[in-house]
């Protein structure tokens, strides 16, 4: 697995290291990667911890942040990303599904009311979810980062956000991530599991 991960990962470190209970694969990529697809290609199924990018100085504490959300990853059957806010995920689990999704609705209302609002919608989530990396957007969607830029500016003049301000950001990462399940009350399909609400 370690040789299939090097090979898929150009420019990238891969190294085994011995680890509790058994041996751990690390690996340092660019962030232009799509980590998670090339983790669904070459290890699906395996447990994976996902760290921050940061600079190669600090690539050890991204490391070890890695590798201590492999529990997670474990417990959810998913990888596991050191981004990801754990009150969030607190949130979508605990909260009231139709205030989460009257939430969402509210965030994403105009997107939904867009001749092209789905693509916007998918644009935006992708770009929420490699934190904002341009390149990575356009090459999960198969588009020129050019148009990714061109639906997120009308996405953000239709929902009256900016993709700079902190707020406005949790905001539409928030409503994204409640319509493609990760609340819930959403069914398979990413959308509101019946009954009514209430990813």
């Amino acid at each position: 697995m370690a040789a299939d991960l090097a090979l898929a990962m150009p420019g990238g470190l891969v190294r085994v290291v011995d680890g509790a209970p058994g041996a751990v694969i690390e690996a340092v990529v660019g962030e232009d990667l799509d980590i998670r697809d090339v983790l669904a290609r070459f290890a699906p199924r395996c447990p994976a911890g996902i760290g921050p990018a940061t600079t190669p100085e600090a690539v050890r504490v991204s490391l070890r942040q890695a590798t201590g959300l492999l529990a997670v990853s474990r417990s959810s059957g998913e990888p596991a990303e050191a981004r990801q806010s754990q009150a969030s995920r607190l949130l979508l689990d605990l909260g009231d599904r139709r205030t989460l999704h009257g939430y969402a609705d509210t965030v994403l209302g105009p997107l939904d009311l867009a001749d092209n609002g789905e693509e916007l919608i998918a644009t935006l989530t992708a770009w929420l979810e490699t934190g904002g990396a341009w390149d990575a957007t356009s090459r999960r969607l198969g588009v020129h980062r050019h148009t990714v830029r061109n639906r997120l500016d009308k996405a953000m003049d239709l929902t009256g956000r900016r993709l700079d301000d902190p707020d406005d950001r949790f905001d539409l990462w928030l409503a994204t991530r409640i319509r493609r399940g990760g609340a819930s009350a959403t069914g398979g399909d990413g959308r509101p599991a019946a009954p009514p609400p209430g990813r």
